[in-house]
């Protein structure tokens, strides 16, 4: 009787995981222990062998050190770029990774198998996404690993530039003063000041610019704004904001005041006579200042000059009242007549120190 058997021959290359199994299978001879073959009709016994090959394959152990499962933030004028960072405990023959946005389903592929040698910056969209890193054997075995990250767009609150903290503009003279808002996000910005009236800001709202000027401005100041809020000082807020955000300044616009001349009348010339009704010089000075009023309130000085070396022959009162009766002593040679000049001049006081 002839009984069948197997004879192995192992060639084995010690690597983990995977198991090539190659297998021949042959019939021996009970009595001889031949091999033999599947020409038995003949009667011929021909050697034959059987060779098994296992391959046990290690397996890639794949760190991926960035991105890590956190969320990642940029500003608006920034590039979102993230360092794709992997390492491996052995060297695979090739590497590849696919990014894929999450965000919305349908899901959007970024990048799909593209080959890269460590370490590479890729470059995602906003929200959620994952990155499959694969590794490939020598063996064409292939390992892969998955890491889920988030990015979002961080709002930059504006901010306002150039505000000092004290302006001084003079009384009947208009402010004209400039700053910046800067906004690194280019959003929509609303610009205010706050109280307003006699100051304004231009432009209040403005969309698209980093940095914009900003013009801080008024109509021209006049008395009234002086003594109005505190003794002329004006505490304003200034404020921008996206929405979101917002940057308040405050500064304090103190309106110097100006002290105004006097205005006085034009005193037309006159002509009195030595004998009748109209021997008499009367005059009230009209005078107005604005910050001292006028010839009735006391606060003006009144100062009258005689021209051409004569002596003063009258005065003016302290309330702009000048009071002269002629007489023949006023003539000139021979009783002729005599023209007399003489100028005023009207003083105010002096303004306080703030």
């Amino acid at each position: 009787m002839k009984k069948e058997g197997l004879i192995f021959l192992f060639s084995c290359c010690f690597v983990v995981l995977s198991l090539l199994l190659i297998l021949s299978l042959v019939v021996a001879d009970s009595i001889t222990g031949e091999v033999i073959t599947g020409e038995t009709i003949t009667g011929e016994a021909i050697l034959g062998n059987s060779n098994v090959s296992i391959n046990v394959v290690a397996s890639i152990n794949i760190t991926v050190d960035s991105p890590k499962n956190i969320t990642y933030e940029f500003n608006s004028a920034d590039e979102i770029a993230i360092e794709l960072n992997v390492s491996a405990d052995s060297t695979p023959d090739v590497w590849w990774f696919t990014l894929t946005n999450l965000e919305v389903e349908p899901y959007v592929v970024l990048n799909d198998s593209v080959i890269f040698t460590p370490n590479i910056t890729i470059h995602p969209g906003v929200g959620s996404h994952s990155v499959v890193v694969y590794a490939n054997s020598s063996f064409n075995v292939t390992f892969s690993e998955t890491v889920l990250f988030y990015t979002q767009i961080t709002n930059s609150a504006p901010e306002i530039q150039g505000v000092d903290d004290e302006i001084f503009v003079c009384e009947n003279t208009a402010l004209l003063y400039y700053f910046n808002i800067t906004d690194v996000d280019g959003g929509d910005i609303t610009a205010d000041i706050s109280p307003k009236n006699p100051f304004f800001i231009s432009p209040t709202s403005y969309s698209g610019s980093v940095t914009r000027k900003i013009t801080l401005y008024s109509p021209v100041l006049s008395k009234s704004d002086v003594r109005g809020r505190t003794n002329g000082t004006y505490e304003e807020e200034i404020s921008a904001t996206d929405g979101s955000s917002s940057d308040v300044k405050m500064t304090n616009i103190t309106i110097i005041e100006v002290n105004n001349e006097p205005v006085v009348e034009n005193i037309v010339t006159r002509t009195i006579w030595t004998v009748s009704d109209n021997r008499t010089f009367y005059e009230i000075v009209d005078v107005n200042d604005e910050e001292d009023g006028n010839q009735n309130s006391g606060n003006l000085s009144f100062n009258l000059t005689f021209l051409n070396g004569v002596e003063p022959f009258f005065n003016i009162s302290n309330f702009g009242v000048m009071n002269f009766t002629a007489n023949e002593t006023y003539l000139g040679p021979d009783n002729s007549s005599r023209v007399y000049n003489f100028s005023l001049c009207v003083i105010d006081r002096a303004l306080e120190s703030p």
